[in-house]
């Protein structure tokens, strides 16, 4: 597509400007942290780790992650960017560890993308049982693998706004279902609903369980921040990101409070626990136990919210590489546009081609659920990592950038205790929990995910020492976006 695509500099086509709403650009943060594998995934998790506290575990994870959504949007009241933490970092601090921290949230939002052709797979494997087809396992992964990547390839090439849209219809489904189920098991319980699931009391272990449970809680919560990747297409963007940054976190948080409370009511611990034991996802029998053939909806909610993920991954990664590529961090090539959608394609045919490769071979190393399950550890490394810097961008541009706009509580207490919370969440999440889970699924994700941290540096170092890098961020030489 080289005939196709130009670099996006001086008079050179850019992205296409007030292309989202508000309510666009909330829903890719909502989608991305995605309302149905929210539960699907991260329910059994919890209830199996603590016990019946699935709500309150949730509603801790909101106040947990509310400091770090509030540096997004406090930075992003004055610096909407397509570039995200890789401008504010580059502006605030040196452009080299702006630099670094890009790669780092590239490889971020990379990861959650890259699990989603999996997830998809393995709700196509079992739509296609249903029905009565089987087959070889892992054939159907691979058509599962491609088949949602094309999906989403011919959703996303044209251009953010039916991307988005398209996201937002998923969603909705997606919702719709989960809400669906948790109000019958509402209605089927409807005189034995208690306050117990919302109470620290009920956790099976106290107090230490219930922060073990929290780590799920967080991981959960991952997402909401691609809000700012869409800044420079979204109308107002200084007023409606900050406003969608945090609709988006409270909007999902609200609905897992909410829906867990209910389908805590569900199934017992033992039986969840037994579910995951065995392999299976709990909510197929759980919805097979309320809703008969009617639990094929469960499959078809798995499928679609992979899908709405996986666009809302696209969108917000592809515009980052995009980002580095202009300015020379990545090759060049890849911040170029296609002229007549104005949309990445170089970056996103990267990354198309990058997640289906390394969606087969972890699969075919590790196992399908396997590496699911250690891509996505991986990828929690460096999400935290990103947020660990934006929290630190929020104190340090108040103070260099617009010192006239600095306030102690929330440029620094509100980003001091964002930084406190990652520091603890990566100790006991991967140099407590992971490193002691074995090599194959634990030792080795922190040995991976530390050797990619260096070697992003030494490749940002490298770049920066030839000269092929430039010296100021892109934001820069684009201008602010108003």
């Amino acid at each position: 597509m080289a005939t196709d695509a130009v670099p996006s500099t001086g008079t050179k086509p850019h992205l296409r400007r007030g292309a989202l709403g508000l309510i666009a650009a909330a829903s890719l943060g909502a989608i991305l942290m995605s309302p149905a594998l929210g539960i699907y995934s991260w329910f059994p998790a919890i209830m199996t780790t603590s016990g019946n506290v699935v709500p309150l575990i949730f509603a801790i994870a909101l106040v947990v992650s509310v400091p770090t959504a509030v540096s997004y949007a406090l930075i992003s009241r004055h610096r909407p960017s397509g570039g995200s933490a890789y401008t504010w970092v580059s502006e605030t601090l040196r452009h080299r560890t702006g630099s670094w921290v890009g790669v780092i949230m590239a490889l971020y939002y990379f990861g959650v993308l890259a699990t989603m052709p999996v997830q998809f797979a393995l709700y196509f494997a079992e739509f296609l049982k249903y029905f009565g087809f089987g087959g070889s396992q892992y054939l159907v992964f691979v058509i599962g693998v491609v088949l949602s990547t094309a999906i989403v390839a011919a959703l996303s090439y044209p251009n953010v706004k039916l991307s988005a849209r398209t996201a937002v219809l998923f969603m909705s489904f997606e919702c719709l279902v989960v809400i669906a189920l948790a109000a019958t098991v509402g209605i089927e319980h409807g005189g034995h609903l208690t306050a117990a699931p919302l109470l620290p009391s009920s956790s099976t272990g106290g107090i230490t369980t219930l922060f073990g449970a929290l780590i799920f809680g967080m991981l959960a919560f991952t997402g909401y921040d691609a809000v700012s990747t869409v800044a420079e297409e979204t109308r107002a963007p200084k007023r409606l990101i900050p406003i969608a940054v945090v609709s988006a976190l409270i909007f999902t948080a609200l609905f897992w409070i909410g829906t867990s409370y209910f389908l805590s009511y569900s199934a017992s611990v033992g039986a969840v626990t037994r579910y995951v034991s065995e392999g299976v996802t709990p909510f197929g029998p759980i919805a097979n136990l309320y809703w008969g053939r009617g639990s094929v909806l469960v499959d078809l909610t798995g499928m679609t919210a992979s899908l709405g993920v996986y666009i809302a991954c696209t969108v917000g990664v592809a515009r980052i590489v995009y980002r580095m590529g202009l300015d020379r961090v990545l090759p060049g090539w890849l911040g170029a546009l296609n002229n007549r959608y104005l949309t990445p394609w170089n970056a996103m045919h990267l990354l198309f081609a990058l997640a289906v490769i390394a969606d087969l071979v972890g699969a075919a190393i590790l196992g399908i659920y396997n590496s699911l399950i250690w891509i996505g550890a991986t990828t929690v490394w460096f999400a935290l990592i990103t947020y660990l810097f934006v929290n630190v961008a929020n104190f340090v541009f108040h103070r260099r950038v617009v010192p006239q706009e600095f306030h102690w509580f929330a440029n620094a207490i509100v980003p001091g205790v964002g930084v406190v919370v990652v520091l603890y969440l990566l100790y006991k999440g991967f140099f407590v929990a992971e490193w002691s889970a074995g090599f194959t699924m634990g030792q080795s994700v922190v040995i991976v995910s530390l050797a990619l941290t260096v070697l992003a540096a030494v490749f940002v170092a490298i770049r920066f020492s030839r000269g092929v890098a430039t010296s100021k961020a892109v934001a820069d030489a684009q201008g602010f976006v108003e």
